[in-house]
């Protein structure tokens, strides 16, 4: 089981990685800072650390995760495929 969670989690990485690489998403949507790392999953937006920051501080909060530290659900992996920063 183990095995076939981390084959996931590596899966969705590799289709983050790719979603990050599109040209909408190179950039933060709020800061327009280049090379985000983190994912607004409130909205489904990219977001950097900063912003990321300032994020999880609002209130209510937004839900933030790292691109390369959190896993992800399939649901959340389909929320993050139809949108993205150029949907706003």
């Amino acid at each position: 089981m183990a095995t076939n969670k981390r084959r996931q989690d590596e899966k969705h990485l590799k289709m983050l990685r790719d979603m990050v690489a599109l040209s909408q998403n190179k950039q933060c949507f709020d800061c327009h800072q280049r090379g985000p790392t983190y994912v607004n999953m409130t909205i489904g937006s990219y977001v950097c650390t900063s912003c990321s920051g300032i994020l999880r501080g609002l209130n209510p909060p937004h839900r933030v995760k790292s691109i390369s530290m959190a896993s992800f659900t399939a649901d959340e992996m389909e929320l993050l495929k139809c949108h993205g920063n150029d949907l706003f």
